[in-house]
């Protein structure tokens, strides 16, 4: 850590001890969150709703701290410390987990209430009075839920939980803090990722080149403007991430989840996205020339005006995505599936489009000049206004089921794969 010279209480974090803050926070349950907001006297006003996603909370909890308004990064710290907690020494527990090592099961509640009866002080009355009924003051609010009445979920010693739930079982506890019990019941607790949990992260602009962010957690996180040029984030969790104008050069995003993202005007070059899914992802305007996406997922995904070309793209599904305007010259798209995608004047000079499956895809006014359609799927695929179609390769593409509009004469460079 580091002072800023111009606050000098006001403690700066480098970018490897935000990431493990923020990690760090969205671990804790949420009845911990709560006693963190209280000590930090944080105001109720500023921070999500109780049923609120965790990632969401710690995420509005730490922009506050670092406000003019918060106390600081400082007194955060101060708290965690004295919570047992410490994100960047060595006693760091970053499974929450490993808190009740016997407890492989969370405790669900539910209670006849409105989330409108709740606020954090409730929150931190209810979690009192179930401690002194289970006799163990370890047990902590891990979530809340709003299904149309109030669940509660518990995590602790399951020895602690069981004594809980069965005093409700038999009637013996059928209210807490005067709210009516409806239902008691253990859940699995899903296992946690290997990699950081950055779930709606604010990394905007922050300079993570090279950084280790495999199979983080980083759905929802805004990460507008960063570079994170050659970073490893294989496996990780981007859906619906902001990286938008972000440098993704050279990294490693294989199997990474994109879906939904804003993609939009991002420099993916030389990147390695094969089996990534980045389906329904705002790639328009980026740069993924040169880029590996062999065998990912870009279904319904908009790449107008993206730059693919030199890309590696064969066996990738492209169904329904909008390619108009993209730049895929000298790409691979060999085995591609292209069904019912928009290549509205896309450039597809000396692509490699064998085997590809354009059924139903729209080519008006794509530039098909040397490129090679060998056994490609035309049925029902849409041309006209092309250049690099002669008259010899627009009879053959009638002849496999393709649909011609009207359009200018076309030049002598023909398509390869044509038939006499």
């Amino acid at each position: 850590m580091s002072l800023d010279p111009q606050s000098p209480q006001r403690t700066k974090l480098f970018i490897e001890q935000r990431l493990k803050l923020i990690d760090t926070l969205s671990r804790l349950p949420l009845s911990q969150l709560l006693q963190i907001e209280i000590t930090l006297g944080i105001p109720q006003a500023v921070m999500p709703g109780l049923v609120a996603e965790l990632g969401l909370r710690s995420a509005a909890l730490l922009r506050y701290t670092e406000s003019p308004q918060g106390k600081g990064l400082e007194a955060l710290l101060t708290v965690l410390a004295h919570m047992g907690l410490q994100p960047f020494g060595d006693k760091l527990n970053q499974d929450s987990s490993e808190h009740h090592p016997s407890c492989p099961r969370r405790l669900k509640i539910r209670l006849d209430a409105d989330i409108s009866e709740l606020d954090r002080d409730k929150v931190k009355g209810l979690l009192t009075e179930i401690q002194q009924i289970a006799g163990d003051f370890s047990i902590e609010t891990s979530h809340i839920k709003y299904p149309g009445s109030i669940e509660i979920d518990l995590e602790g010693p399951e020895a602690a939980l069981e004594r809980l739930r069965q005093q409700i079982v038999l009637k013996e506890i059928m209210q807490v803090l005067e709210l009516q019990i409806q239902e008691v019941g253990f859940t699995e607790i899903e296992p946690c990722v290997e990699g950081l949990n950055l779930q709606f992260a604010d990394l905007g602009s922050a300079n993570l080149c090279s950084a280790d962010l495999s199979s983080a957690d980083l759905s929802s996180a805004d990460l507008h403007s960063s570079n994170l040029h050659s970073s490893n984030l294989s496996e990780a969790n981007l859906s619906f991430a902001n990286l938008s104008n972000a440098n993704f050069s050279f990294s490693d995003l294989r199997h990474a989840e994109v879906s939904f993202a804003g993609v939009n005007e991002t420099d993916l070059s030389n990147a390695n996205l094969s089996f990534a899914n980045l389906s329904f992802a705002d790639l328009s305007f980026a740069n993924l020339s040169n880029a590996n996406l062999g065998s990912a997922d870009l279904g319904s995904a908009n790449l107008s005006f993206a730059d693919l070309s030199s890309a590696n793209l064969s066996n990738t599904n492209f169904s329904f995505a909008d390619l108009s305007f993209a730049d895929l010259s000298f790409a691979n798209l060999s085995n591609a599936n292209l069904s019912s995608a928009d290549l509205i004047r896309a450039n597809l000079f000396k692509a490699n489009l064998r085997n590809a499956d354009l059924r139903d895809a729209d080519l008006s006014n794509a530039d098909l000049s040397n490129a090679d359609l060998s056994n490609a799927e035309v049925t029902s695929a849409t041309f006209g206004g092309n250049l690099g179609l002669s008259a010899k390769d627009k009879n053959d593409f009638r002849g496999r089921g393709a649909i011609f509009v009207d359009d200018p004469e076309m030049t002598d460079n023909s398509v390869i794969g044509s038939n006499p």
